[in-house]
């Protein structure tokens, strides 16, 4: 079964530029080994564990990312991986050794919280090449994680979490980054 989430972006959306950037982010934040496939419209890339001891104790995340572009409608599609893998890997880490079933704890729980991370790559390139494309705007960082977010949001297009806070002497909004009250000038 594989998430599957649509996004309407421009005219002239590059899928390649997208594809690279998830390939990149695969390989350098979540040092995966990567390979990217490319066809009418549509880009695969493939991430998993390199290392033989992690697929021998349920590490071996198996990742696959579908992109699909058509009339301005980009679609991504991934693919979780086996669940069945990671309590076999448990059952022989179990009787092989023990501090191994720490290991596949972890592998499980990356796997799981895989895709989330993809999708708030893809929606953060999707917000960044539209906005470019339509007018200049200034980003902050969200503090929950870590997507680029038009300055002017009240919540991260990517997690939910609310941007703002309240200024105690005045009660105005204040944006995350903000160091002073634009209302009162009150230190926040």
């Amino acid at each position: 079964m594989a998430d599957k989430k649509q996004y309407t972006v421009n005219s002239g959306f590059d899928l390649g530029a997208l594809s690279l950037e998830i390939s990149e982010y695969l390989k350098n934040t979540q040092k995966l080994e990567t390979q990217s496939f490319e066809s009418n419209n549509e880009y695969i890339v493939q991430a998993r564990e390199a290392s033989a001891w992690k697929k021998f104790s349920g590490m071996d995340t198996a990742t696959t990312v579908k992109l699909t572009l058509s009339n301005n409608i980009l679609t991504a599609e991934i693919g979780k991986g086996k669940w069945l893998d990671k309590v076999a890997g448990a059952a022989v880490a179990w009787f092989v050794f023990a501090p191994i079933l720490v290991t596949t704890a972890i592998g499980v729980y990356k796997q799981s919280k895989l895709p989330q991370s993809i999708f708030a790559q893809i929606n953060d390139y999707v917000n960044r090449t539209i906005l470019t494309a339509s007018q200049n705007y200034q980003f902050i960082t969200c503090k929950e994680c870590g997507a680029s977010v038009i300055s002017s949001s009240a919540f991260c297009s990517s997690c939910g979490c609310k941007l703002t806070s309240n200024c105690s002497s005045c009660g105005s909004a204040i944006k995350t980054g903000e160091r002073f009250c634009r209302s009162c000038g009150h230190a926040v």
